[in-house]
């Protein structure tokens, strides 16, 4: 899974952005370390994604004394992208769970369910996936996934009782 393609792309899902309101957005997401990029290393960012055709940049607007900026929205080729990085992160570590769950709402309900449970199967066979000989997981690690559990399961009868 790709962080910045999931971050930048999940956040311009609902509405177009400039750098600045994206950084700005960002408080909202799980803490990573692409908390600490500056506007240049986003501007690179965006606009590498721009020249794969997964966003697009309208004429920059100004609002009052600021200077202008350009808006960024995504293309149906973005959402596609979006969609491919969220369905391929079933697998993702504990650790950067948080960041999938933040923008599991772009998949529809029923791939919201395939997807939870491809990733219960994932979290089922988690002591294989990083055990490492029979060193036995940390207690922290299984805590993670016990949660994890937990909440998808919540989360996938909150779907069906809805739909």
């Amino acid at each position: 899974m790709n962080d910045l393609e999931l971050v930048i792309l999940g956040s311009l899902w609902r509405e177009p952005l400039h750098v600045y309101r994206f950084q700005e957005k960002l408080d909202a997401l799980p803490e990573g370390w692409w908390h600490h990029l500056g506007a240049t290393a986003w501007y690179h960012h965006f606009s590498r994604l721009e020249v794969q055709g997964f966003i697009r940049s309208d004429a920059p607007v100004q609002e009052g004394n600021r200077p202008p900026r350009k808006l960024y929205s995504l293309t149906r080729l973005g959402e596609n992208r979006l969609v491919e990085i969220l369905k391929a992160s079933t697998s993702v570590g504990l650790d950067r769970w948080s960041l999938v769950v933040a923008f599991l709402i772009v998949l529809t309900p029923m791939e919201q369910v395939n997807f939870l449970q491809e990733r219960l199967t994932w979290l089922g066979n988690y002591p294989i996936n990083v055990a490492n000989g029979n060193r036995p997981l940390q207690g922290w690690h299984q805590s993670l996934a016990r949660a994890q559990t937990r909440w998808i399961r919540s989360y996938l009868e909150t779907i069906r009782n809805t739909f």
